[in-house]
């Protein structure tokens, strides 16, 4: 269920197969089909050594995450794209998540969670769509793996190296409702998104769109904060558009 692959980035080591293929979706449909395969790097035809390319290796490691990520041209990495899991019970905590790269990314910078569980957007109840379910275990492993529609499960990266506290997805029709700090009149969301990273104090925002049905609130740029720093609530919601401050994102706010 994480079907991003990465230009640029290698997952060198803990090969456990490789052959030759002819792109890297066939190289990710390998992967899918391999029981053991956990990700994978493919090789380009560009790539410097012409010995290497087009190869597809195929990984595993024991926590089933890369341990290494390095930039290298000419190779993409990737996970397979297998049904969806629910890694059910053991939760530390649960927050609200946009989307299953932020749940991975509050998981990685939490100190206690392993691995986390998101209900995605099309969970069947709306009381519990958007929740990322942090998780951990003695062994650091889920204790029960199930087959289940609509969630997406995952480990930390904390052992994947030093990861970037940055996030600049916007989220279009997604609405952070409550928590407001400031609000003003802007031209649109990526104004909203400036005022947000300029203002200390702000760590997400909403701005509504020129479409919105409340024309009081058409334009209008809510600057956002929470105890915990992420959204304590996520709803659907048309005509706007939700997101976070750039300031981990080394963006200078006198710009």
């Amino acid at each position: 269920c994480f079907e991003t692959v990465y230009d640029g980035l290698d997952f060198p080591g803990n090969d456990i197969r490789q052959s030759v293929v002819e792109n890297e979706e066939s190289c990710q449909r390998k992967c899918t089909a391999e029981a053991d395969c956990q990700f994978f790097t493919f090789v380009k035809g560009e790539f410097h050594n012409d010995r290497q390319r087009f190869l597809c290796y195929r990984k595993k490691s024991e926590r089933g995450t890369p341990p290494k990520l390095t930039i290298l041209q000419n190779v993409v990495s990737g996970f397979p794209l297998r049904g969806c899991e629910d890694f059910p019970g053991n939760d530390i905590e649960s927050v609200y998540a946009p989307d299953v790269n932020y749940c991975q990314k509050v998981c990685t910078e939490s100190s206690q969670c392993q691995f986390f569980t998101f209900l995605t957007r099309d969970w069947n109840t709306n009381d519990r769509r958007f929740y990322c379910y942090l998780k951990r275990t003695t062994t650091g492993q889920p204790t029960v793996k199930s087959d289940l529609e609509n969630v997406v499960s995952g480990y930390s990266l904390e052992h994947c190296g030093p990861q970037s506290s940055c996030f600049e997805t916007v989220y279009d029709g997604l609405d952070f409702p409550g928590n407001d700090i400031h609000q003003s009149v802007v031209e649109d969301e990526e104004s909203c998104q400036r005022k947000c990273t300029e203002e200390s104090d702000c760590q997400f925002f909403t701005f509504v769109k020129g479409e919105f049905h409340n024309d009081r609130q058409r334009y209008l740029c809510y600057r956002k904060k929470s105890e915990r720093g992420t959204p304590p609530r996520i709803t659907i919601l048309q005509n706007v558009v939700s997101g976070f401050s750039l300031r981990k994102c080394g963006v200078n706010n006198s710009d």
